[in-house]
């Protein structure tokens, strides 16, 4: 026999049927495949040059694509190479072949891949850590979200970008839109004189002057006009139309038909008309528990030393919740984190109520557990058992301050919520710096192998 696998010719048991017979042996050596076993991609062997570094290696099969296109074998390849990578990792440091921290002090990169790797290899799901999406993934650090102010600015430097862009419309494309929302509204039964505002502000953009133009500002002034129109909010059927004719608007801004544009770029002016927007919005709702958390300050601190600010927490925000002009806008999410404030959690309620039985308020309660302290000392009871009795207001105190602080925390996250749902946070969350997830993981292995170089 003459060919690669001559060496194999002799002694070898009888030939058989099996898929080796032409090569004089039903099995072959492990890691050895005939060539042109695997379709598409090139002759196979078992010979792999040390120096010859692969185009390209599997990510899970152990074969690499070589210069000459041939496919073979990679111990260094799939699933085995990352295997084999992940137990050689402690002598790779201990041995100084691979630097856990650069010159600058941070980790390496080649420490976090290896790593990362290990901690994919050791862990229970490891077989699914080599497949794309189902292991240890790339994610956005976590950013804290915008102040009320920092969202004030965005809005007012979207709105201040989408004016100087220059974009006009035709006033044929405007009417045509007023037209179209005046008819959908008459179609449900919304007519002039149950929605007199809102068809006001219709009638307006239905009858534009002869040879005239609509410039950016003079629609979105229109939109702002149905957003004070839809404050009516003794007027149900107002509202509701105002809020569809927005809507409407707010279509024709940010996918303009290019027909009704006589000038500008006016689809990213609409997307920056949008976005501004949104932060303006959530700047508006983020000032509005805002002012209820300083006002319940000052309120408290003008009554009780503060201590009872839980229950005025409570109170105002319960009011707020009942006025829907004061929590327009909010979403249902954010409407459920404001009943929280006022529900209290489990452990919040507890300090409440022990506050208000041991007197941490002061007042007459805290007086008569003062008296009942020294009346139990004076008629020859246990001393230990007088101090405890006066000192229950103390106990009390410490309840109503966590209560307290637990209340501003409580709001503070219906706060956050707000303040995430903008346009501006979603903008920072993308532009996050990538992080590997499952950090814990491999961090543990990164600090593992921090100590060993350490003590070699």
């Amino acid at each position: 026999m003459s060919g690669p696998w001559e060496k194999y010719a002799s002694p070898a048991p009888p030939v058989g049927d099996g898929p080796w017979a032409r090569y004089g042996q039903k099995q072959l050596p492990p890691g050895v495949l005939p060539e042109g076993t695997l379709d598409g991609v090139g002759p196979v062997s078992s010979a792999q040059p040390a120096t010859e570094e692969p185009t390209y290696s599997g990510g899970i099969l152990p074969f690499s694509r070589f210069k000459d296109g041939s496919v073979r074998f990679d111990s260094n390849a799939g699933v085995v190479g990352a295997v084999k990578r992940a137990f050689t990792l402690p002598g790779d440091v201990a041995a100084g072949k691979v630097a856990v921290r650069g010159e600058d002090g941070r980790l390496t990169d080649e420490a976090i891949e290896r790593a990362t790797e290990m901690a994919g290899v050791v862990s229970p799901a490891a077989a699914t850590a080599r497949i794309p999406g189902a292991g240890i993934k790339a994610v956005r650090e976590p950013v804290p979200p915008p102040s009320a102010e920092a969202l004030k600015q965005a809005a007012d430097a979207g709105y201040s970008s989408a004016r100087e862009m220059g974009v006009v419309y035709s006033s044929d494309g405007v009417k045509r839109v007023a037209d179209t929302i005046a008819a959908n509204l008459e179609k449900d039964g919304v007519i002039a004189e149950l929605a007199p505002k809102s068809f006001g502000v219709l009638g307006r953009l239905q009858k534009p002057p002869a040879g005239s133009v609509a410039t950016i500002e003079g629609v979105e002034a229109a939109r702002r006009a149905f957003g004070n129109a839809g404050k009516a909010f003794d007027n149900p059927t107002d509202q509701m139309a105002a809020a569809r004719a927005r809507t409407g608007l707010d279509r024709f801004l940010e996918n303009p038909d290019p027909t009704d544009v006589v000038a500008g770029p006016a689809a990213a002016a609409g997307k920056t008309l949008a976005e501004a927007r949104g932060n303006h919005a959530a700047a508006a709702r983020s000032n509005t528990l805002q002012g209820i958390d300083e006002a319940t300050g000052l309120r408290t601190d003008a009554a009780n030393s503060g201590l009872n600010l839980d229950n005025t927490l409570r109170g105002r925000v319960a009011s707020a919740l009942l006025q829907p002009k004061a929590i327009a806008g909010f979403n249902d999410a954010e409407r459920a984190a404001l009943e929280q404030v006022v529900r209290g959690s489990p452990a919040r309620n507890a300090a409440r109520n022990i506050g208000n039985a041991l007197g941490g308020g002061g007042g007459i309660l805290a007086s008569l557990y003062g008296l009942g302290g020294a009346g139990l000392t004076a008629s020859g009871a246990s001393p230990t058992a007088g101090l405890l009795v006066a000192g229950a207001p103390l106990l009390g105190y410490g309840a109503r301050r966590v209560a307290n602080a637990m209340a501003e925390r409580s709001l503070h996250k219906a706060d956050v919520m707000v303040r995430q749902r903008s346009p501006l946070y979603e903008q920072m969350l993308a532009e996050a710096p990538l992080t590997v997830g499952s950090v814990e993981k491999k961090m543990a292995v990164i600090r593992a192998l921090a100590g060993a170089q350490a003590q070699q």
